[in-house]
């Protein structure tokens, strides 16, 4: 009796991508791709980390384990002994990708564009990097030959394909094309190289949420009809793009291969700015510098507001990339003269570092390099804020701002606890965005025009159709749970200090009953961190903000 042929996957990863806005599109008829693949197969809301941000729940859904031993919280590593931060990338991984596990299992795995594959893994397959990529200039594949014949066969492809962002027509028609541009140079590597695992991401629904919530939900406090009629249509031929993807890979997907699709979080409107040093300044815990007296700060709130007025018009009419240059200028200033100048550190207890991280720092002695706070102080002061923090309320709903208000050990477990703020923001799915400014006018600020739209939720999505796939929607998955599900499916041998488990219940029964393989891998694993000169740090910290990731 001939060997039954072991399955293969692909995995199509949508950043953000939420049954919120894709449900109403299905409706109407723009998404029939996605209609199909929920019908024919297993679909549920799958669960984020906390707090639902892409950097650490990529890396979750990569590793198959929470940050506590992967060591990635957002995209940037602290720098507690001067206040600062460095972005991060794949050499800075205390874990190994379930590609990586794969291909030391003998088969082969190919990558294409997922965060925190810069430095390229070195796979049995292929690997083409994303975000962390500091240029186009710079190798970005392995093997590196591949990068060139990438580019004869699809010359406008990227690794990053959306380093300028704005809120404009010009910017939503370059998007739609630029992931056809991105699917057609996926599908030749799949035909030249074929993989038993493919893993493919996709930025832009969340991109999209970011920054064109205002006209996508009508209650935003920033909606108006006009806008929405006008940009709707070209927001909506983007989820299309992507329903055409989908199409395009159920048409060359073969009697053994599953198909998922999947996204690392939600999406929802922003309506305020919790602004955490702002709060932390009138509960005296945060000290500005007394030489910067009212008048003066006020005048720096003052051309805050002006230049914010500036990035708007920017983003409503830029094509040049104006707004990436004002804004990231502004947040750039901003932070460098605080971390200098704004901040009395030796009279701080505690301050949030930027808004990607949903954290508040403890200003601790003999951590950071002004630290007050001793080691004997450390508890009280976290139990006091949690507590006077927990209790801020909205006044226009009466609703409380956070959800909860975690302790690092309490929402992570691991030997890489240790970069994790001191304490966790969570905000539920409230709608509300945590703020870093030192020049706010008050703690629950209007979301600007130029601001965010939208910010994360806690549930993505996931859905899979094919061989071992069973039909239906399931209950309860978390992110951390898709590694060694795939593992599962391709009969790989699954880490056993994996945080997650074998969703069964995705399973078509004669998969989900043969046991999983477990084998022991000695703990996590640390590599050399590359750091990224002055220049390309600037060049990684300019898209991030753009995202509100600083």
């Amino acid at each position: 009796m001939a060997q039954e042929k072991k399955i293969k996957v692909m995995v199509l990863g949508f950043d953000g991508a939420t049954f919120d806005i894709l449900d109403p599109l299905i409706k109407k008829g723009r998404l029939p791709n996605f209609a199909r693949v929920r019908e024919s197969g297993a679909w549920g809301r799958l669960r984020s980390t906390l707090p639902p941000l892409s950097g650490p729940a990529w890396t979750t859904f990569a590793t198959g384990k929470y940050p506590g031993k992967h060591g990635i919280y957002d995209f940037f590593r602290n720098r507690p002994e001067n206040y600062d931060c460095t972005p991060v990338n794949a050499s800075f991984l205390e874990s190994k990708t379930f590609w990586e596990v794969i291909s030391e299992q003998g088969m082969k795995a190919g990558v294409a564009n997922m965060l925190f594959t810069w430095p390229p893994q070195k796979v049995n397959g292929f690997v083409i990097s994303g975000r962390e990529a500091p240029s186009e200039e710079a190798p970005y594949t392995h093997p590196e030959g591949l990068k060139e014949e990438i580019l004869k066969f699809e010359p406008g492809f990227k690794a990053e394909p959306f380093r300028q962002i704005s809120r404009t027509k010009h910017f939503l028609r370059y998007a739609a094309e630029q992931l056809k541009r991105q699917e057609r140079a996926n599908k030749y590597l799949l035909a030249r190289y074929p993989c038993d695992l493919n893993v493919s991401f996709f930025a832009i629904p969340d991109i999209l949420q970011h920054i064109f919530m205002w006209c996508m939900d009508p209650g935003h406090p920033n909606f108006r009809q006009k806008d929405a009629d006008s940009f709707m249509p070209l927001i909506e031929e983007c989820f299309a793009a992507l329903d055409g993807i989908i199409g395009g890979r159920l048409e060359v997907m073969d009697k053994d291969t599953a198909l998922i699709i999947m996204s690392d979080h939600g999406a929802g409107p922003v309506r305020k700015v919790v602004q955490i040093n702002k709060w932390l300044q009138e509960e005296g815990l945060l000290a500005i510098n007394d030489s910067y007296g009212s008048r003066r700060v006020s005048s720096m709130i003052f051309m805050k507001d002006a230049l914010r007025s500036m990035m708007n018009v920017a983003s409503r009419f830029d094509v040049l990339g104006l707004r990436r240059v004002i804004g990231f200028k502004t947040r750039e200033k901003r932070m460098a003269f605080a971390r200098k100048n704004l901040v009395e550190w030796h009279r701080t207890k505690a301050y949030s570092g930027r808004v990607g991280e949903y954290g508040i720092h403890i200003n601790l002695s003999g951590r950071e390099g002004q630290g007050n706070v001793s080691p004997r102080e450390y508890e009280g002061v976290r139990d006091d804020i949690i507590r006077k923090l927990s209790a801020l309320k909205d006044p226009d709903t009466g609703q409380n701002v956070f959800e909860r208000i975690w302790r690092r050990e309490e929402a992570y477990q691991g030997p890489f606890v240790k970069y994790a703020p001191d304490l966790i923001l969570d905000f539920g799915e409230r709608p509300y965005l945590p703020g870093d400014s030192l020049l706010a006018r008050g703690v629950l600020e209007e979301v600007p025009r130029a601001g965010l739209g939208g910010m994360h939720r806690d549930h993505g999505i996931v859905m899979a159709t094919g061989r071992g796939i069973k039909k239906g929607r399931f209950e309860g998955p978390n992110i951390c749970d898709l590694a060694p599900t795939i593992l599962h499916l391709m009969a790989a041998r699954i880490p056993d200090d994996m945080d997650g488990k074998v969703l069964s219940a995705m399973l078509a029964p004669e998969i989900a009953r043969r046991p999983p393989d477990y084998y022991s891998t000695g703990g996590s694993e640390g590599g050399n961190n590359v750091i990224y000169s002055d220049k390309e740090a600037e060049e990684i910290s300019k898209r991030l903000g753009d995202l509100g990731y600083l």
